[in-house]
C-alpha cells in the first residue's frame, strides 16, 4: 500500500509493507519561469480531480481573490463536471478533462514544452477518509508539471515539505493560503526558488533503488 495510514486498516494476519509510487519521468528545466517580464503568466493548478471535491471547496476562495488581484494570474484544474460554481465562467480558469491512468502518464511528456507547464500546484489536503490515505504520488506530480506545491501541514506526508524550500506546508486557513502565496507572486523568482527545491525533493523521493529494493526483498527473495 502507499501510504503508512492505512496499516492499521488492513488485516492483521497479513504481512504488510509501505511501497510509495515510482515516475520513469522527469521534471521539466524550470524554462518556464520568465522572472524577468513583469506581466508574464502565473498558472495556478489543481492537479486532483473528483474524488477531492472538498479540496475544490477550500480552493474557491483563494482562487477568487487571488484572481481579482492579480491579472496575470491563472487557474486549471480537471474533471469532466464543473466544480468551481461561478469561477467556471472566469475568463482565467480552464477546466481540463480527466484521462484513464495510461494516457495521464504520457500526457505529462507535454510539459517538456515549456510553454505548457504550471507555476504553482494547491493541494489541500482537507480531513477526509480518501485524503487521510493520499500517497506521497502528490508531491511528485507537482514537480512532474514544472511547479512546486502548497499542501495542508496536517496531512502526514506533510513531512516531506520544508516550507519555503520545496514547498508551502500550512493549516487550513484560507487568509493564510492567500497570504503566502501572494508572497510567491511577488516577486516572482520565489516561485522559481521554490520549483527547484521541488526538483530536489522529486529526486530525493522517486527512488529506483529502494523500489527495486523493495521488489526484491518481498518478492523475488521469495520466490
Amino acid at each position: 500500500m502507499s501510504n503508512n495510514n492505512l496499516i492499521p486498516h488492513s488485516p492483521n494476519n497479513k504481512a504488510i509493507a509501505c511501497l510509495h509510487p515510482l515516475w520513469h519521468a522527469v521534471p521539466p528545466s524550470g524554462a518556464h519561469f520568465n522572472v524577468n517580464e513583469s506581466n508574464a503568466e502565473i498558472k495556478l493548478v489543481h492537479l486532483r480531480m473528483n474524488s477531492h471535491l472538498a479540496g475544490f471547496e477550500f480552493c474557491y476562495a483563494i482562487v477568487e481573490r487571488l484572481l481579482a488581484k492579480y491579472e496575470q494570474l491563472s487557474f486549471s484544474y480537471y474533471s469532466n463536471q464543473l466544480l468551481m460554481g461561478e469561477l467556471d465562467h472566469h475568463p482565467r480558469v480552464n477546466r481540463k478533462k480527466v484521462m484513464r491512468w495510461a494516457k495521464y502518464k504520457k500526457y505529462f511528456k507535454r510539459f517538456t514544452i515549456a510553454e505548457q507547464c504550471y507555476h504553482l500546484a494547491l493541494y489541500p489536503i482537507v480531513d477526509t477518509p480518501i485524503n487521510n490515505s493520499r500517497s506521497i504520488n502528490k508531491i511528485l506530480e507537482t514537480s512532474l508539471v514544472g511547479c512546486a506545491g502548497v499542501y495542508s501541514d496536517s496531512w502526514n506526508y506533510a513531512q516531506y515539505i520544508q516550507h519555503g524550500t520545496n514547498g508551502l506546508s500550512l493549516n487550513n486557513s484560507v487568509e493564510l493560503w492567500i497570504d503566502e502565496i501572494s508572497r510567491l507572486i511577488d516577486p516572482p523568482d520565489a516561485l522559481q526558488a521554490l520549483y527547484q527545491g521541488s526538483v530536489t525533493n522529486f529526486h530525493q523521493l522517486n527512488s529506483h533503488q529502494e523500489q527495486k529494493r523493495f521488489w526484491q526483498q518481498h518478492f523475488v527473495g521469495v520466490v
